[in-house]
């Protein structure tokens, strides 16, 4: 994503979603998390702007603020004192054909629960960021970001993070989870008529075709003029005008 034109972003027709950290480099209108609260920037949490959406079961958590020092403190503020924040219910079994209507969100499995293809665990937040704009009614989304893989010893975040080389074994092997899992939820997005498309160029994520973000862009904001005109929009009589030359046959 640091190669990106990110103010591209910010077009109208543009709806955009982030997680995790992503909001500190990019200011997205949704933001969705499941990880311990104290994980994420308080400037995340205390910003209107950005709609947060977290686990129902996070509301009463503490925040984390960076002091002077660099120190990272717990703070007397909860994640339900935060602006801006909407709660769901969770859920850890994966179950492709109820997942986009169940009543609770699914982000993948426990550890001791075997998916239809024998993995356990492999939980992501990108399985929530999906569901909660299917529920939103978006029916079109397209990921930018979402490479599929990590290195040990190179940025593999958009974001500042260092990660262990363990940290880097584990990720891997959970995005081939995860590939498997988005690979069983196609056919059902596909039913329901929810398009996903991956601009991510280089990505081993191989549930989604490839688009370009250029291309990407050019749909969402297709039909969109670029100055809106609201001359006469107050102005009944001029509608009906308009409208009577728009239909020559309507009736006078």
């Amino acid at each position: 994503m640091l190669d990106v034109d990110l103010p591209l972003l910010n077009s109208r027709g543009v709806l955009t979603c982030g997680v995790n950290n992503v909001p500190a480099i990019f200011r997205p209108h949704l933001w969705v998390s499941a990880d311990d609260p104290g994980n994420f920037a308080d400037a995340i949490w205390r910003d209107p702007g950005i709609l947060k959406f977290v686990p129902r079961g996070h509301f009463e958590r503490p925040i984390v603020v960076r002091g002077e020092d660099g120190s990272l403190n717990v703070s007397s503020e909860c994640v339900a004192s935060m602006p801006a924040v909407f709660g769901f219910d969770l859920n850890e079994l994966f179950c492709p054909e109820r997942w986009l209507f169940e009543d609770t969100f699914n982000w993948g499995n426990d550890g001791s629960t075997p998916d239809l293809d024998g993995n356990r665990g492999g939980r992501s937040v990108m399985f929530l960021a999906l569901r909660l704009l299917f529920y939103l009614g978006i029916r079109k989304v397209f990921l930018l970001g979402c490479d599929f893989r990590m290195t040990f010893d190179q940025p593999n975040y958009a974001f500042s993070q260092a990660r262990t080389r363990a940290s880097v074994l584990n990720n891997n092997a959970s995005y081939r989870i995860l590939n498997r899992r988005l690979i069983r939820l196609r056919p059902c997005f596909d039913a329901a008529g929810f398009e996903v498309f991956n601009c991510t160029e280089g990505s081993q994520l191989a549930a989604f075709p490839f688009v370009t973000l250029e291309q990407a862009l050019n749909e969402m904001t297709a039909g969109i003029p670029k100055q809106i005109v609201t001359d006469g929009m107050y102005d009944r009589l001029q509608r009906e005008r308009d409208a009577q030359r728009a239909s020559p046959h309507a009736v006078r």
